[in-house]
């Protein structure tokens, strides 16, 4: 039986290679393809070695395909990491400077969380290159869990101004707490204010829909208005810091949009 199960995963993994040759970058049907195959790599009744090996086939494909997408990248990496054995610290060392050198085009939350589970899973831990990232990440773990904390708030916020039987004055209200929610170090600055300008504009709606309250509109437009040029200012930091042409960053925009359909 298991004899029979590595030869077709080999077969497979064959397969694949073939296959994965027929899309080229950028190409957003590729997303389903490869998503489908790490399932498929991880659903197999076959050892550990082979699925570890078996994702770097995937690895590759991610890196041609979408050689923008570090995110993407990044949780194959894991993935991966997951099936290599603690006795081989060359193999987990490889997959730390693979996650590392994605760096300068990620965050911590994606390549420093597979820094830190390679830490977690290297011996001796005193020989670990990476260090430094695994405990950066160990301290800055709590400011993701608080932050899912802040998205179920703001969802229940959410789902309380758009089905509640609210007075628009208490919507008003429930939307400067919302507002308060969205700040450093949960959210990057673009994304804080982004989310506040979307949040003002949904105050504006209340104002001149069911207030008929042009002045207030006014007020709570031009707060839209300044939160989205905050956005806008971050954002074009965040590109110049890491020397980025306007091309690369509509491609990431483009590779993330897909992802999400």
């Amino acid at each position: 039986m298991y004899s029979s199960e590595k030869e077709n995963f080999d077969k497979r993994c064959a397969e694949f290679n073939k296959e994965v040759n027929e899309y080229k970058p950028y190409d957003d049907r590729a997303w389903s393809f490869l998503d489908a195959r790490q399932y498929e790599i991880m659903d197999a009744m076959v050892d550990n070695k082979s699925k570890a090996d078996a994702f770097g086939g995937v690895l590759a494909a991610i890196y041609r395909i979408f050689p923008q997408d570090h995110k993407y990248y990044c949780q194959a990496l894991e993935r991966q990491l997951s099936y290599t054995d603690e006795k081989n610290p060359d193999d987990i060392k490889r997959i730390a400077q693979d996650a590392y050198m994605h760096k300068r085009n990620s965050t911590i939350e994606d390549y420093g969380k597979v820094i830190y589970e390679a830490y977690q899973k290297f011996h001796p831990k005193k020989d670990f290159p990476f260090k430094t990232v695994a405990m950066y990440y160990k301290e800055k773990h709590p400011v993701f869990e608080e932050r899912e904390k802040i998205e179920e708030d703001l969802g229940r916020i959410s789902v309380y101004i758009e089905e509640g039987n609210l007075e628009p004055e208490e919507k008003l209200s429930l939307i400067e707490d919302a507002v308060k929610l969205i700040k450093e170090p949960y959210f990057k600055k673009s994304e804080a204010n982004e989310g506040k300008a979307s949040l003002y504009y949904t105050a504006v709606c209340i104002c001149r829909e069911e207030l008929f309250d042009t002045d207030l509109a006014d007020e709570y437009m031009q707060k839209v208005q300044k939160y989205k040029e905050n956005a806008k200012t971050a954002r074009k930091h965040w590109q110049e810091d890491r020397g980025l042409s306007d091309e690369q960053v509509r491609q990431i925009i483009k590779n993330k949009k897909s992802k999400k359909r």
